[in-house]
Formats: structure tokens, sequence, C-alpha cells
């Protein structure tokens, strides 16, 4: 046991040396963000323009770049892009567009909205110093769900350091409500087994001996209680959310900020099969 503890500090140690970061820019996917003198947000590489965004949207998404890899599923409505815009507070979103049910596609965009804009409640004392800038993929993209990954990152006013963020939001198309990691997949020891397993792949290596840092109870736990923005600001707030792609679910998981803030792990649905709850509708179209 004394070996194993040691091999995994080692790692970690590994880890932080290769991703601790100083103040100065951040690399955030599409984006790097660095600040001028005055504290204000300069966007050196500028977000995907709404018209970019629209010709990429009319492919199906399923990577952390939209890809139209898959052709087979069916395109029953596109995505555009809308900001929220404060002060140096950005925040990019989807909204679905040329949906055949206009009530429902309403109803969809102001769950997309009002979800992601609750991650304000952070910042309800201080809005007016801070620097906050999210930005969003559509990982998945069909007739019942839709998967939206938030990846962001805020500082504030005299204080140097920079976090990144990370956020989910998953909707079922059909009821229109939020879809939770322990609404589709079921909880347990198992589970928490083979996420421990090499499955279960972190998406940045290094990453993976965090795996060791908790307890099965601690894991499950945390599972139990990932997806809610609702509760950002809070004493409950959680920083383990799940989204999926065509082949994949994911989860993201809090870090410590020297190894990045959150990190972010992948498993095929045809490794997760006994864990899945295969009543849930959404799984109709992803299991093959």
């Amino acid at each position: 046991m004394q070996n194993k503890n040691f091999c995994v500090a080692l790692l970690m140690l590994f880890v932080i040396t290769l991703t601790a970061c100083g103040t100065g820019g951040y690399n955030l996917g599409k984006l790097e963000i660095n600040k001028d003198k005055t504290g204000n947000i300069q966007e050196t590489q500028p977000p995907v323009t709404e018209k970019s965004q629209s010709s990429d949207n009319n492919m199906i998404n399923n990577t952390k770049n939209e890809d139209n890899s898959n052709s087979s599923i069916e395109k029953v409505y596109e995505t555009k892009k809308e900001s929220y815009i404060y002060k140096n507070i950005k925040i990019d979103y989807p909204q679905i567009i040329n949906f055949n049910d206009v009530n429902k596609q309403k109803l969809i965009n102001e769950l997309i909205r009002n979800d992601i804009l609750k991650v304000l409640n952070n910042y309800k004392d201080n809005k007016d110093h801070v620097s906050l800038m999210i930005d969003y993929n559509v990982m998945l993209k069909n007739s019942k769900l839709l998967s939206i990954e938030y990846i962001g990152q805020e500082s504030f006013e005299d204080y140097p350091r920079v976090n990144n963020l990370f956020y989910s939001t998953n909707i079922n198309i059909s009821n229109v409500s939020k879809i939770r990691l322990k609404d589709i997949i079921n909880i347990d020891d198992k589970f928490v087994s083979k996420f421990m397993s090499e499955k279960f792949k972190a998406l940045i290596s290094e990453l993976s001996p965090i795996k060791e840092l908790k307890t099965t109870e601690e894991w499950m736990n945390l599972f139990n209680t990932s997806d809610l923005i609702e509760n950002v600001g809070t004493e409950n707030q959680s920083e383990t959310y799940s989204y999926l792609t065509e082949d994949s679910l994911g989860i993201s998981v809090g870090v410590g900020h020297n190894a990045g803030d959150h990190a972010e792990f992948e498993i095929k649905y045809q490794d997760l099969k006994d864990n899945i709850k295969t009543e849930n509708e959404i799984w109709k179209d992803l299991l093959h």
C-alpha cells in the first residue's frame, strides 16, 4: 500500500509539473484569454462568429470540434450561438433553430439559456469585479438528445490566478427536461469500479492517477450529485458534470488548480452496457 501511495504521489507531482500554469495567457479551446493593463479581457483569438458557427452547425456534432462524420443521424434542428455580455463577462451558449415544433423550440432555448446563466450566481456580490469568459461545444445533437459542454475561465480584480471552469447541460428533447448522470446510469460500486478501470480513459492521460485519490463512496456521492448548475454559488456546489457523444459517455471532475481545475474521462457505451438504464429513451439511438 505504501508503494502504491508513493507511486500515486510521484504521478501527481508529474501531472502538476506538466499542467501548472502562470498568470498571463490561458488556452481555452478556440480562445486564448489575456488581460490588458486595465484588467479588461482581450480576446487574442476571437470566438467563432455567428456566421461561421451557423455553417458548422448544419452538421452533427459529436467531438470537441464540430464534426459531420455521422450523416445517418436525423438532422431535426440546427444550433446558433448567442451571448450574454456584461462588462468583463461573456458567456456563449447555443440556441436551436429550424425545429419542427416552435413552442418546444422556445422551451428548449429557455432551458439552455437559464441553465448556463445560473453560473452567474457565483458572482452575485462581485459581478463588476470578475473577468469571465465561457465558450461551448455541442457534443451530441439528435432527435432525442442535445448535449452541451461549457469550458471557461474566470479571474478577479487584484488576484492574478485564473481558474478553469467546466459545466454541461444535457437535454431530453422529447419532454424538454434536463438529464443528469443518475437518470441514465446505475450509479453503484460496479460503476465506480468501471470508472477506476482503464476503459474509462482520461482525455489527458497524465491525470488518470486522480482516480486513486477518492474512495468508492466518495466517487458515488460525486456522481449522484453531478450536473447541478443550479447549485453554483451554494454550499452544495458540485464540480462534477457529464456529457454524451455519439459513442461515449464523458464525465468531468474537479481537480486541484495546479492540475488544471477539472479533468475529463470518457468510456465507450459498449463498455458500459451493464450500467445503462436502458428504459431511458435517449439510449434508443445511442446503443448500436
